[in-house]
């Protein structure tokens, strides 16, 4: 996989987040990308290459999230508890 850029992205608060990747590929595989975050922007850069070795069809769910470091989330203010969740979306890499 590889992630390019977002787009007009907001967070919570001052409108600014300080955004992130993270993605799953079946139940086998998380990574997470939290210490690539960028500081208050939103027009984050990731230009990013991921390869991961993955057993179809067990694996095949990719879950992609954009998260903002430190930006709380639905039931959690900000900068308390976490990261929250900017937005996601699922791709079925058998039917795509």
């Amino acid at each position: 996989m590889y992630f390019v850029k977002g787009i007009c992205i907001y967070g919570k608060g001052s409108g600014f987040a300080s955004p992130y990747l993270e993605f799953n590929l079946g139940k086998a595989v998380l990574v997470s990308m939290r210490n690539l975050f960028q500081k208050n922007t939103n027009t984050p850069s990731f230009y990013r290459l991921e390869e991961r070795d993955i057993r179809m069809p067990e694996d095949a769910r990719c879950e992609i999230s954009l998260k903002d470091y430190g930006g709380g989330g639905i039931g959690n203010p900000i900068g308390i508890g976490g990261d929250g969740v900017i937005g996601s979306t699922v791709i079925d890499l058998e039917d795509r």
